[in-house]
């Protein structure tokens, strides 16, 4: 009897460190990307949100290192701004940059790495100019500086092969479409939903109420998607119901009046 009692104890202790092993497994898991997507709509409010240094700084401080933008066939707007900061070098916060040395040539001061700018005191020596900024980001003497984590940004206006694209995100910001959020539950996507202000007879706010009421997605608005962003974590949503679009189905006709 104590035998068997003590294989029941080593079986469940076993079963019990598997669990624990593939928990932590999951936990470790690392962030892939961020997917920002419009469907066929033009949202342009959305993309310029998007497009912006301080939405940068937002998704590569959540640990993300890579953001797709699917702009939509449509729009006027093209996404640009991320894509210039991500191509300059990285701009670390620091009390006081290290010395910057330029080439002076016919008396024009140029470089091609630098630091922080600021008041500072600039030398002149063998043909070369150091100077010593006490600005409080590093990054080229000339022109903006970069964001201050690593960012890959990848832009395009639709694709033939946007399931994979979103089966491969860790988090999708997302119109209120119903196609688009109903393709992202099917997928188990942690989601941001957005809906769209300038469309007529909108119903896009009422299914992303009724979707986030029943903590399925998170709703946001252009203006609240950084606020959100930095709030929102996968505690704030649960899994969407599997193997049934019922739910979902009868959400869509409550939004839009149906029953």
């Amino acid at each position: 009897m104590e035998r068997k009692t003590s294989m029941s104890a080593l079986v469940q202790k076993a079963k019990s460190k598997k669990t624990d092993k593939n928990k932590d497994q999951h936990q470790k898991k690392p962030k892939n990307y961020v997917l920002v997507t419009v469907g066929t709509t033009k949202f342009e409010e959305l993309i310029q949100v998007v497009d912006t240094r301080e939405f940068g700084e937002v998704v590569t401080a959540l640990g993300y290192h890579t953001l797709k933008i699917q702009y939509g066939p449509t729009s006027t707007y093209e996404p640009h701004v991320l894509a210039k900061l991500s191509a300059l070098p990285i701009s670390f916060m620091s009390p006081k940059p290290p010395s910057v040395t330029a080439k002076v040539k016919n008396g024009t001061v140029s470089a091609s790495e630098g630091t922080g700018s600021g008041s500072g005191v600039v030398r002149e020596d063998a043909g070369e100019v150091v100077g010593e900024g006490d600005g409080e980001r590093q990054g080229g003497v000339e022109g903006e500086l970069g964001l201050s984590r690593r960012l890959t940004v990848e832009s395009f206006r639709i694709t033939e092969k946007f399931t994979d694209v979103m089966q491969n995100a860790s988090l999708v910001i997302a119109h209120a479409g119903a196609g688009t959020i109903m393709e992202g539950l099917s997928l188990h996507k942690h989601m941001i939903v957005v809906a769209n202000p300038t469309l007529a007879d909108n119903h896009q706010f009422e299914l992303a109420r009724a979707m986030a009421k029943q903590r399925y997605v998170i709703q946001a608005t252009p203006a609240t998607l950084l606020d959100q962003l930095r709030s929102t974590d996968d505690s704030d949503v649960v899994p969407y119901p599997p193997a049934t679009l019922k739910p979902f189905v009868d959400y869509i006709n409550d939004a839009v009046g149906l029953c």
